[in-house]
């Protein structure tokens, strides 16, 4: 069975908090998590808030191109939804990272692959999405996917 692992990383969130106040930060933690259910489609993921601003999902017997297409779909609504706090609209941009599970995979190495494929996606301009096949991570070329713009209150 395929095992397939992505990582969620809300980008700046710290400025956020800085300009708009913790509670408009937790509110989008709040709203993304809520985005990350609805939005994950087909490929059942089990989500999980992981630390702070980053977000663990889980594809079980779902190979590395669907875990793959399901990030970036999930990454491109993410940045064309307007969160609404009051008057004022939010937006946010998350970075990503995608593995899978090879024979003899620990979790262990799948975490740190996963680490290592979100921290280049940081690295090099965030909202982004890397994948990281084993050897090393590489972004994935990101297909414009026809996502419209929306508002969701938070």
């Amino acid at each position: 069975p395929h095992l397939s692992v992505a990582m969620l990383d809300i980008d700046d969130l710290g400025r956020l908090n800085e300009r708009q106040g913790r509670e408009v930060g937790d509110r989008v933690l709040r709203a993304t998590a809520r985005l990350l259910t609805t939005e994950s489609g087909n490929a059942q993921a089990t989500i999980a808030r992981f630390s702070g601003q980053r977000f663990a999902l889980l594809f079980r017997d779902t190979d590395l191109q669907a875990a793959q297409d399901a990030v970036e779909r999930l990454r491109q609504t993410i940045a064309k939804t307007r969160f609404r706090h009051g008057q004022e609209d939010v937006r946010i941009t998350v970075s990503c990272a995608v593995t899978g599970s090879g024979p003899g995979d620990t979790y262990a190495a799948l975490y740190e692959r996963a680490e290592s494929a979100l921290g280049d996606a940081k690295r090099y301009g965030r909202n982004r999405t890397f994948v990281h096949e084993g050897k090393y991570p590489s972004p994935l070329l990101p297909v414009s996917l026809d996502i419209e713009e929306r508002g969701m209150a938070i």
